[in-house]
């Protein structure tokens, strides 16, 4: 039965299936949630709003669920009912009043003249037509001219939300005639709390251990994340959760535990045993070196005495230092040596060794 949970949930996007429908639904983003439903609450909407923030943390999430909320016929304060006609139109992607454009494709002024022309027809069931530009940053610098021109003079039932990764290149004229809205990279805790949700929801188990590995892999983004835990519930129906982990290149906690431990002591032939184990295991050294940062960064938040503090952020800074090392040298397993050899080369009083970054 697991099994054919597991494959059924395969079929569909964890992302697509569970995406949030309502503002109390998205997690992480409590200060943009805020913001957009202050707005509606209070029918003060802005004609244009740029949704910025790092990939996968919920913008055109937001956008669409904006995009409901404004037209749905029983909205109660800021909430879609998402029962209605034009809600459920959207939901199952018959609205005609919601425009959506990927601008990493369709980033020329031709594409722009074209909303342009088409944007002065009413909508066709609600009082707005929405237009989502996602990855708006890539727009080419005669389609934002040709739009600036649009978001000074906009018909009153248009509504656009420029989604983008890299805000800073929106250019500051079309930044000034929106409102910004920003998105977080969401915390580790929050990503967990929904993972375990998720899991639950399909009748399948992960240990504590392993949802917190997944969601530091994730880096803040929830759609990574999610992604990540449909990749480890598909392996991990066959065979133990170590080796569903290790399949998909991440490191055991227990591992990175152990790694730490090692180096934090100055153990370093322990600390190459472990090492070895992982790579052996086909864990990349980048993989390794991640995980030993995110551990360390972890550890410093824990309360200790002040020379196992100094340790910790003996590590800690040697695990910066070889990442500064692989980024320059392009070599993960150098920087791998690099972090060992700094720490375990330090006084039993705590006393860092020079670092040995590259020179460029």
């Amino acid at each position: 039965m697991e099994d054919e949970k597991t494959t059924k949930a395969g079929q569909e996007s964890i992302s697509r299936r569970f995406r949030p429908r309502s503002w109390s639904e998205i997690v992480g983003q409590p200060r943009a949630v805020k913001l957009l439903t202050a707005a509606l609450a209070q029918n003060r909407l802005h004609h244009a709003y740029i949704f910025a923030g790092p990939r996968g943390t919920g913008k055109t999430t937001a956008a669409r669920i904006l995009a409901r909320a404004v037209n749905c016929l029983h909205r109660r304060g800021a909430e879609p009912d998402n029962r209605c006609r034009i809600c459920r139109a959207q939901l199952e992607g018959r609205a005609l009043d919601v425009v959506e454009i990927d601008a990493a494709s369709r980033r020329g002024i031709d594409d722009i003249r074209e909303l342009q022309e088409a944007i002065n027809i009413a909508p066709a069931q609600g009082q707005y037509r929405t237009y989502i530009i996602d990855e708006a940053h890539m727009l080419s610098r005669e389609a934002w001219n040709a739009l600036l021109k649009t978001l000074e003079e906009p018909p009153p039932h248009a509504l656009f939300v420029l989604a983008t990764t890299e805000g800073e290149r929106i250019p500051e004229t079309v930044q000034s005639r929106c409102h910004l809205i920003p998105f977080a990279p969401l915390g580790t805790a929050a990503i967990v709390r929904r993972l375990r949700k998720l899991a639950a929801e399909l009748s399948l188990s992960a240990s504590p251990a392993v949802l917190r590995t997944l969601a530091r892999q994730a880096r803040g983004s929830m759609r990574d994340a999610e992604s990540l835990l449909a990749q480890f519930l598909t392996l991990a129906s066959t065979r133990r959760e170590e080796e569903a982990l290790t399949l998909m290149g991440i490191p055991a906690v227990e591992q990175v535990s152990a790694l730490y431990s090692a180096l934090a002591r100055g153990d370093l032939a322990a600390a190459f045993t472990v090492r070895g184990e992982l790579e052996r295991q086909g864990v990349a050294p980048a993989a390794i070196l991640d995980a030993l940062l995110d551990c360390a960064r972890e550890k410093l938040l824990e309360e200790e005495d002040a020379v196992s503090r100094l340790r910790r952020e003996n590590v800690f800074l040697a695990a910066l230092d070889g990442l500064r090392f692989a980024r320059q040298a392009r070599d993960a397993s150098g920087a791998l040596d690099l972090v060992a050899v700094n720490l375990c080369a330090s006084g039993r009083d705590g006393e860092r060794a020079p670092s040995r970054s590259v020179k460029r």
